[in-house]
């Protein structure tokens, strides 16, 4: 290939400008800029190719390493700790994603028929309705077995109240009913009961979570199905006191996470002796303070810097995982999805790790199963858990008496 310079170009112009005056050579082929020649207007740029999707909100080019057949999941990372992958004043994201086959083209193809789950997951409206994980959806128990989950905002402000402790007593005869008392927790409408000692440290163990289970409360001599027993520190068991109405007092344990929530208040006179516990009345409300909350604790959501897609494949072999990013499109059909999210490779850790171009990826563990990896010239996206709490959540200033 030679190129001739403006200058020569224009000194051989004359020599040039028939096609008599080109040296013949079967080899070579000439080309000159003509002005006012085709492709130089705007109007010679008729025909369309394609469109074009830009996208800066979310991180491209990960690669998904899932089990067939097992629970897997994919998760779509902000590209930036600054972007919010959560529309203005909403708490569930409008983007979506789908799954095509590998030699297909994201936009163009439909979805792949090697997905198990979501259900009749090779039709787009499927994906269209394929929410990220929330804590206002939750499908399994959608069903005939469990009943419907009241699902609400878990946005609460509690009142506290203070509480006056009678050391090493007791309210006999007043525990709240766990089954029947209903509270939000974490998101949904749930029974009391979801704190039982027996259901967190026996129904369920071994318990690992320590921010949840508090098993060294659990007597298993004493806490049956039945058993009344909350497994919770003190703090806790008065907190959810201040959100019953129905609760009045409460007994708690002097060394143990560990306690009962009381229907009604017990007189000194009617109050029971025990060593291991006092028991604490409660009584006007207090003035509140609003504290942010600094507990953070990964419960498998998705939140504003990271979505995470429940997806699981019945047979193995490469796919697609496209990507409609709602604020470009409305997420209704195929060409919504046209941004390519990353590959998606069923066959499991060892088949992929076997390839040695693989070997030096980087790859972090999904909540919901698979992996998550990353090239060597890529940097791992980091993300930070929201507090569990809402920042305008009302917590207690203090307590009066003698409390354990």
């Amino acid at each position: 290939c030679f190129l001739i310079g403006a200058v020569a170009q224009s000194r051989g112009a004359a020599e040039c400008a028939g096609s008599d005056s080109l040296a013949v050579d079967q080899d070579f082929l000439h080309f000159r800029a003509v002005e006012g020649a085709v492709c130089t207007d705007a109007s010679d740029f008729k025909q369309s190719v394609g469109v074009l999707t830009v996208t800066d909100r979310v991180q491209l080019g990960a690669s998904f390493i899932l089990e067939p057949g097992a629970a897997g999941s994919i998760e779509v990372v902000t590209a930036n700790s600054k972007n919010d992958l959560f529309p203005v004043g909403k708490s569930v994201s409008s983007d979506r994603i789908t799954i095509i086959d590998c030699k297909g083209r994201c936009g163009v193809s439909s979805p792949t028929t090697s997905v198990a789950t979501p259900s009749n997951a090779e039709l787009i409206t499927t994906w269209n309705d394929w929410n990220p994980v929330n804590s206002f959806v939750d499908a399994p128990h959608n069903d005939t077995e469990q009943g419907n989950l009241q699902v609400v905002e878990p946005v609460e402000v509690i009142v506290t109240h203070r509480y006056e402790a009678s050391a090493t007593s007791h309210c006999p005869g007043s525990n709240l009913d766990l089954d029947n008392t209903m509270l939000t927790i974490e998101g949904a409408r749930r029974p009391l009961a979801i704190h039982r000692c027996y259901a967190k440290c026996s129904v369920s163990e071994p318990c690992t979570d320590e921010a949840w289970c508090h098993c060294e409360g659990f007597k298993s001599a004493h806490d049956g199905p039945t058993s009344n027993a909350l497994c919770l520190p003190a703090a806790e068991l008065r907190e959810l006191c201040d959100r019953l109405p129905d609760c009045l007092s409460v007994d708690v344990s002097r060394t143990l996470p560990r306690g009962f929530l009381n229907s009604k208040t017990c007189a000194t006179a009617e109050q029971g002796f025990t060593p291991d516990y006092d028991y604490q009345e409660k009584k006007e409300p207090m003035a509140n303070r609003r504290l942010q909350s600094t507990e953070v604790r990964d419960l498998g959501l998705s939140w504003n810097q990271l979505l995470r897609f429940p997806v699981t494949f019945r047979n193995g072999g490469t796919f697609k995982a496209c990507f409609c990013d709602s604020v470009a499109s409305s997420c209704l059909s195929v060409s919504d999805y046209s941004i390519l999210l990353g590959e998606v490779s069923v066959s499991g850790v060892s088949c992929l790790l076997s390839d040695p171009k693989n070997r030096r990826t980087t790859c972090v563990s999904m909540y919901h199963g698979g992996l998550r990896c990353y090239s060597p010239d890529m940097d791992v996206p980091q993300v930070t858990l929201p507090p569990l709490a809402n920042p305008n959540q009302v917590v207690p200033s203090t307590y009066a008496g003698q409390v354990a």
